[in-house]
């Protein structure tokens, strides 16, 4: 039998957790501009002091939702981790993730919104979400298990690793401001992340690897178990599930036309070379 994560709200302050639940009632229903302090102080019977009090503003709000869901994974994932090849686990990983965002379009873009706000005096919140996704790409890459509740990793990362999983996380942060605005599909951002993944390994010399000899299985399949209780919060997924394309493409898909780009030591070498060449197939563009 399956072991329940626990809720990631649970001993949090009384006062805040109605606060974050109610405010994530009015996302999901109204996406971010429902979300105003005054209407989440009086659905959650709080004076709105005492939301100013514990939150600075709605984006403050947003992104304390949107770390807690991401506390959720990872719990998650501490216990059915990601299998197969080093960047198949990836690919799945950023997959589920997404999954998990976009089955709830109105809630995932106000917090997108939230963290794409700017607001200097919510840098650090921010600055902890994507290193969240950093540290978890990570772990996922190495293959050795994903702790349950900290951000971070068990070893420092090589810079190899640092700069894969950071570059990763910016294409994939900015895949997912395209879909908040209509711009891309979450099938799209999918296929989009699979192809980053290979082109960035292949730019910095990352081999495909097993690391267990475990079948390669979809994170998809958890999406059944990954909501919370009715008696938890709304922070739930919907049991839907999107597409599961195959990530393993063709080779060529992935292909650097200059190769004499080598990131041996420093993936990001001061001299000409560094620089892509004309002919660079077309799927290796920014997107």
């Amino acid at each position: 039998m399956k072991k329940k994560a626990h809720s990631p709200l649970k001993g949090i302050e009384r006062r805040s957790r109605r606060i974050l639940e109610t405010a994530l009632k009015l996302a999901e229903k109204g996406g971010f501009s429902a979300v105003r302090l005054r209407d989440i102080a009086a659905e959650a019977g709080v004076a709105l002091g005492t939301v100013y009090k514990r939150f600075q503003s709605k984006e403050d709000i947003l992104i304390a939702i949107l770390q807690l869901e991401l506390t959720k994974i990872r719990q998650i994932l501490s216990e059915q981790p990601p299998s197969g090849t080093n960047l198949w686990r990836v690919t799945d990983l950023l997959g589920y993730i997404t999954h998990w965002l976009c089955v709830r379009p109105q809630l995932s873009q106000a917090t997108i919104k939230a963290v794409s706000s700017g607001e200097p005096a919510l840098a650090e919140k921010v600055s902890l979400f994507h290193n969240e996704i950093i540290a978890l790409t990570i772990d996922t890459l190495r293959g050795q298990g994903i702790p349950p509740e900290s951000h971070l990793l068990k070893d420092p990362p090589s810079h190899t690793e640092q700069n894969f999983a950071t570059l990763l996380q910016h294409i994939w942060f900015s895949l997912l401001i395209a879909w908040s605005g209509g711009l891309k599909t979450a099938e799209q951002i999918e296929t989009e992340i699979t192809q980053a993944t290979h082109i960035l390994a292949r730019g910095l010399a990352i081999q495909e690897t097993h690391t267990h000899n475990t079948p390669q299985r979809s994170l998809l399949s958890l999406a059944d178990d990954s909501a919370l209780s009715a008696d938890d919060s709304a922070l739930s997924a919907d049991d839907s599930t999107l597409p599961n394309d195959d990530p393993s493409l063709a080779d060529d898909q992935y292909l650097l036309a200059d190769a004499r780009i080598t990131y041996a030591d420093d993936p990001f070498p001061n001299n000409d070379e560094s620089a892509p060449n004309n002919d660079e197939p077309s799927d290796a563009k920014d997107t």
